[in-house]
């Protein structure tokens, strides 16, 4: 699935817009980027985020859009949280539910990550 930021949000595959928690051209946690100019604030590449991700940075989880919180990587970026690897299956080959820290929580936090 591939998300374009030049759609506008009505338009938007369901998993991208229910992450949209403003009114904005494109979501800010989402599937699939190429570079931070298709995302609110940033893309994340590399083996850590197969394909790309848009994601936004965070000190807390209530900084986050739903569906995800705050984990302690990158200094601090919203990823989707997850029970089980069948919960980040939207986001492409790659991506399984792990165990990372939780910024600022001193905990651990299910999220959807690189296998």
């Amino acid at each position: 699935m591939r998300c374009s930021p030049r759609t506008p949000t009505p338009q938007v595959p369901a998993p991208c817009a229910a992450r949209n928690r403003t009114a904005v051209k494109w979501p800010s946690a989402r599937a699939r980027c190429d570079r931070s100019e298709e995302c609110n604030e940033r893309c994340l590449t590399g083996t850590d985020y197969p394909g790309g991700f848009c994601t936004i940075g965070c000190a807390r989880s209530t900084e986050c859009p739903s569906d995800t919180t705050c984990a302690d990587r990158e200094g601090g970026i919203c990823l989707f949280q997850c029970t089980g690897n069948v919960d980040c299956t939207f986001l492409g080959t790659g991506w399984g539910c792990k165990s990372v820290d939780l910024r600022g929580g001193g905990i651990q936090v299910m999220v959807c990550s690189a296998n």
